[in-house]
């Protein structure tokens, strides 16, 4: 885990602020999961106070567009939103930080119930889950972190993370048109929007991925930071390599410990696919160096 690393700590040894994203995430999760136990015990009477109705002008309860993103009326709704939250949330809450998180979270909650109340203005339906914000959470995390492989239920192949949010938002697109259901994908859609528009004006500096970058382009490479700091270079070697076979060669004008360093840590976040082909050669002349190392002990 990045937090875990010597040079993400403060001197006290303690993680440092901007590292409180996990804890935010737990926190997020707690929310939902209390209001989905105040809805059991209070009856649809409290759920109601927090849904989005079609109508929400009328009454000027403007504080449903943000507690409809809290509010679960079914357990599997509320469980599948909470470990989608949890499985990329845990990826990039971290690097936000907990208040960039918390406002990825809202922003993207509210962008889609926003869209999903543009379309269904005075209607009798109504909006609730937080459903539109996980998919923000999805699309961010998309962004910073685009070649990281994961495993879909429904498609047992590993995909990578920016390839299957695009196709989700497709497919989103796709079933909002043709497959009229309960399932609000106008929100999903939102949230998706929100997420992206939520890393271009507020985390920019995070973003490796760009959506859109074929369309204008765009090609962003910035590494992802965390709040508050720059991260430097670290004090040691990293794990599986011995200092006196790395320094015999890091003395002699070879590769750079901060440099295999760097390399290993975005092998880490984005697999090894995201390495440029200068760095798939530091990495070889690196392992070549190793060896020589150890046999010569």
């Amino acid at each position: 885990m990045l937090g875990d690393r010597d040079y993400m700590r403060g001197p006290s040894g303690r993680v440092r602020p901007a590292e409180g994203g996990m804890e935010c995430l737990l926190l997020l999760i707690g929310v939902n999961v209390a209001v989905y136990l105040l809805s059991l015990l209070g009856g649809r009477s409290f759920a109601g106070m927090l849904i989005l109705s079609g109508n929400v002008l009328d009454t000027f309860e403007l504080w449903r567009f943000v507690t409809a993103a809290f509010t679960h009326l079914d357990f599997w709704h509320l469980f599948f939103n909470m470990f989608g939250l949890y499985m990329f949330g845990s990826l990039s809450a971290s690097i936000l930080g907990w208040k960039r998180f918390l406002a990825l979270y809202l922003v993207s909650g509210v962008a889609g119930n926003l869209l999903w109340f543009a379309f269904n203005m005075n209607s009798p339906y109504f909006l609730l889950g937080a459903s539109g914000a996980v998919v923000g959470v999805i699309m961010a995390t998309a962004m910073m972190m685009p070649n990281i492989q994961v495993l879909l239920l429904f498609f047992p192949v590993p995909v990578k993370l920016k390839t299957m949010a695009i196709v989700y938002i497709i497919l989103e697109v796709i079933q909002q048109q043709t497959m009229p259901s309960n399932i609000a994908y106008l929100a999903h859609i939102g949230g998706f929007i929100g997420g992206f528009l939520f890393m271009e004006l507020w985390a920019a500096g995070a973003v490796v991925w760009h959506p859109l970058g074929a369309l204008f382009g765009r090609r962003s490479v910035s590494p992802p930071q965390s709040d508050g700091y720059r991260e430097p270079a670290p004090s040691k070697p990293p794990r599986g390599w011995t200092v006196s076979a790395y320094d015999s060669y890091t003395k002699g004008g070879a590769v750079s410990r901060a440099e295999l360093d760097r390399i290993l840590d975005k092998i880490s976040r984005s697999g090894i696919n995201s390495l440029s082909e200068s760095e798939m050669e530091t990495l070889r002349k690196a392992r070549e160096q190793m060896k020589s190392g150890q046999s010569s002990r």
